[in-house]
């Protein structure tokens, strides 16, 4: 398969080689490409043809039942206020860590990224019984609904806008503010106009994640009462003897997804400087002056805050109910602890390597088949995960029937869901690795794969691993695909603390649910390493 023309190397003036034209990619490295992208695009395609094939009247008649309007437009709501909501905060943890002289910025930057550590529906839970018969917020009533959803969501969700805002606003080129108060602006006023237009694209880029997360947001919503599209595609999709329905509300929220992307692409051009460079005077730092501590302290409330509110609730859960331990030790959390260690390893593993060839096809031989690869699986990684699993669980229950409920359909979701991370850490390694060495090898008598295998994959190590361990504990929190998909009788943390809270039995959610925290604060702590908040 011809992916461009003949390779031509020459030197660029930092001594590396340049590649002058696409070269040919191996047919076998082409198809070992495409099964992960076919695989990402197998959800959605199924799901097109589960909505049809039942007929148009059948269709129409789902399309026009009472309240789906109202459930579209709540859901599109609930990600627009909680996108907004999140950028606002995430904006204003930005500034204070990147652009102000505020006391102890590594330790603040870390923090702001905290609330990552708390899955949301660890979060809800906590809520929900803080707020329940015997809570501390008892008197308050239940804590319920639209209002209590968006709260949550945006409290555990923010950092998603503050990694890339932070990461902007660091590099703010300070020629401009001093161009802007040239023409008369305060300076203060000058610094934040700056700001804020340089950062647009990052502003938006993280409002379409957050409204992403939220569009898929599953466990949280339901704990808590808010009934969206994917709560609705659970519950169809369990009770309902004809699924249609189950598939035309997935096919909804895909519309929702696709109209977030759109609405984020018109608002990125509107960036004034979104093509603009980065700065080499080391940024923006803003004054507070008496304002420091207040400021820090405001940091420390925001991204700590909900952190130990969560925590000290599952601890109390933990040490004031003997019967609730005992009956979640003895009644499922080692075994749930297991069964999510071990399917998440398998899925990191099996993430690594089927995106190893679409790394490969992207970084050394780009095109339009490397380009429809990476498409599809970016295109998997923005699905809600009840979407995914549902998908799957159509097409296994037509085509591969053998394989429903099985552990590797459970796996083959986490792949669709998460390739997308693996794929950009295995790429961003080999881009880093010079293809000098790999030329210098084959001119040595070694074949393509002898010179891959010899020269380049040994200095990938860290970037496997990257890859490995930010796929292994994203699975590890994931809720949809294994309620859906997971064999009959199975039960993992995420499955534990989500049963425990629906019969209200919150001493059986904490272990658990501190388990999962400690995961996900791996993750906190690899992301932050990533983006050198640690430095």
């Amino acid at each position: 398969m011809d992916t461009g023309g003949a390779a031509v190397l020459r030197t660029g003036g930092s001594g590396r080689f340049v590649p002058e034209r696409v070269r040919r990619a191996p047919v076998a490295l082409v198809i070992g490409a495409s099964v992960v992208g076919v695989l990402a695009a197998l959800p959605v395609l199924y799901l097109f043809v589960r909505a049809f094939e039942a007929g148009g009247g059948e269709l129409l008649e789902t399309l026009r039942r009472p309240g789906l309007l109202a459930l579209v437009l709540r859901t599109a709501a609930l990600a627009g206020v909680v996108a907004g909501a999140s950028v606002a905060i995430a904006f204003v943890l930005a500034v204070l860590t990147a652009a102000t002289d505020l006391p102890l910025r590594r330790l603040s930057s870390v923090v702001s990224v905290l609330p990552l550590a708390v899955p949301c529906y660890v979060g809800a839970s906590a809520v929900v019984g803080l707020s329940g018969p015997g809570g501390v917020f008892e008197g308050m009533g239940a804590v319920h609904g639209f209002s209590a959803a968006a709260i949550v969501l945006t409290l555990f969700i923010f950092p998603l806008a503050y990694l890339p805002l932070r990461a902007s606003i660091s590099r703010v080129d300070p020629r401009l503010i001093d161009a802007a108060r040239s023409l008369g602006e305060s300076g203060l006023g000058a610094t934040l106009r700056v700001i804020l237009a340089w950062s647009w694209p990052a502003c938006v880029g993280g409002g379409v994640l957050v409204g992403l997360y939220t569009l898929g947001e599953f466990g949280a919503v339901t704990m808590l009462r808010c009934d969206t599209l994917t709560a609705v595609i659970y519950e169809q999709y369990r009770s309902s003897f004809s699924r249609t329905g189950a598939a035309v509300s997935s096919l909804l929220l895909v519309v929702l997804v696709l109209a977030l992307l759109g609405v984020g692409g018109l608002l990125r051009r509107r960036g004034k400087w979104s093509s603009a460079r980065g700065s080499s005077r080391g940024g923006v730092t803003l004054r507070l002056g008496a304002w420091r501590w207040p400021a820090f302290a405001l940091v420390m409330l925001i991204g700590a805050g909900p952190v130990l509110l969560v925590v000290l609730t599952l601890l109390s859960w933990l040490g004031g109910s003997g019967l609730g331990v005992e009956r979640t030790i003895g009644g499922g959390l080692w075994a749930g602890a297991a069964t999510s260690a071990s399917v998440a390893i398998a899925a990191g593993v099996a993430c690594v390597l089927m995106t190893a060839p679409a790394a490969v096809l992207a970084a050394r031989y780009p095109g339009r088949v490397s380009g429809l690869v990476e498409r599809a699986v970016s295109t998997g990684f923005a699905l809600p995960g009840i979407v995914v699993a549902l998908g799957l669980a159509f097409f296994a229950l037509r085509a591969t029937p053998f394989a429903y409920q099985t552990w590797a359909m459970v796996i083959a979701a986490f792949v669709v869901l998460f390739a997308a991370q693996s794929l950009m850490a295995l790429r961003a390694s080999l881009e880093r690795s010079p293809v000098r060495l790999e030329e210098a090898a084959r001119t040595l008598g070694r074949g393509p794969v002898g010179a891959f295998v010899g020269v380049t994959l040994p200095g990938l190590a860290p970037g496997i691993g990257a890859a490995w361990v930010l796929v292994t504990l994203s699975a590890m929190k994931e809720l949809p695909a294994m309620l859906l998909l997971s064999p009959a009788g199975s039960v993992s943390l995420a499955e534990l603390v989500w049963s425990s809270t629906r019969e209200a039995m919150f001493a059986s959610a904490a272990a658990p649910g501190l388990a999962l925290i400690g995961v996900s604060a791996g993750l906190v702590w690899l992301v932050a390493m990533r983006e050198g908040l640690t430095r």
